[in-house]
């Protein structure tokens, strides 16, 4: 797996850097924790490998530092889930509006995460 130490509102925590995920989440435990204000979200129908459901309670708006693979930081939106094998997954989206913004011979990636 490739899980990166972030920074996330000032507290570092393990992500999963998850270049095939669509949507970037975390924990509401780890919202909680980070005293996160959850916004309500409806009407929207997740699915996930093999098309099962993916509850989730709403979604917050965070302030993300990454140190590895890549220096950068800025703000972002993570849905909120119940819970969760890691208590933050950074997606494809995260990851592409970092790559916009810092050249890719800048990041130290293992081989296979991002094409």
């Amino acid at each position: 797996m490739n899980i990166a130490p972030v920074i996330l509102e000032g507290e570092p925590i393990p992500a999963l850097l998850d270049s095939g995920s669509q949507i970037s989440s975390c924990t509401e435990e780890l919202a909680h924790h980070l005293w996160l204000d959850i916004q309500p979200l409806t009407g929207l129908a997740l699915h996930g490998v093999g098309c099962s459901s993916i509850p989730y309670i709403g979604y917050v708006d965070a302030h993300l530092q990454l140190l590895d693979p890549v220096n950068w930081e800025g703000d972002i939106i993570l849905l909120v889930l119940p819970r969760a094998n890691t208590p933050c997954i950074l997606s494809t989206c995260v990851l592409q509006q970092v790559q916009a913004e810092v050249p890719m011979d800048r990041w130290h990636l293992p081989n296979g995460i991002m094409q």
